[in-house]
């Protein structure tokens, strides 16, 4: 894999958890949270709003599939735009970022 650092990944969608930093101040990460009252034992996660209007539905094909080729060691020669179905920004970061960091 890309300079034998990652052996592995898994793709997740986040989720607001009431215990974690996002859940105790939502607020400092923009995000308004929508408390179920109907729980009775554990919220692990609770439904939140994104005022960035990011559709975190069309990045959810596009990174299983962007993942998937990656731990099969291929496609590293397509851009990121590739694996989605709508426009996505191009990375910024330049191709030898993490080369850099680990020299």
């Amino acid at each position: 894999m890309l300079n034998k650092c990652i052996h592995s990944a898994y793709w997740h969608r986040f989720a607001a958890t009431v215990h974690s930093p996002v859940g105790l101040n939502p607020n400092e990460y923009g995000i308004r949270l929508q408390p179920n009252k109907k729980v009775k034992f554990a919220e692990n996660e609770v439904a939140f709003v994104d005022p960035t209007a990011t559709n975190h539905d069309m990045l959810d094909l596009g990174l299983k599939k962007a993942l998937y080729n990656y731990m099969h060691n291929m496609g590293f020669e397509y851009p990121v735009p590739f694996w989605f179905e709508t426009q996505v920004v191009e990375t910024s970061l330049a191709k030898n970022t993490i080369k850099k960091y680990l020299d």
